[in-house]
């Protein structure tokens, strides 16, 4: 069997949290809003990676986002 090179399509809060450099709590939040998605397995919380494409794209065309402003972006983190 080929091993899958696919990308994920979900991560833990933990690992969002390290890639993206945002904070729990503030995960936490954007999930209350509903700015990024989740889905639950059993007593295990898994971001949605594209809810936070989505997110950073909404940013952008709402001119909340500039070119080369600092700080992780979808494409190059996830």
């Amino acid at each position: 069997m080929a091993p899958n090179t696919d990308p994920p399509i979900t991560t833990s809060i933990g690992d969002f949290c390290r890639l993206t450099g945002i904070s729990r709590s503030k995960t936490y939040e954007l999930l209350a809003a509903g700015e990024i998605e989740s889905i639950k397995i059993g007593r295990r919380r898994l971001i949605v990676i594209d809810s936070y494409r989505k997110l950073i794209d909404h940013q952008r065309a709402n001119g909340l986002i500039t070119p080369g402003e600092f700080g992780p972006t979808a494409e190059s983190v996830l």
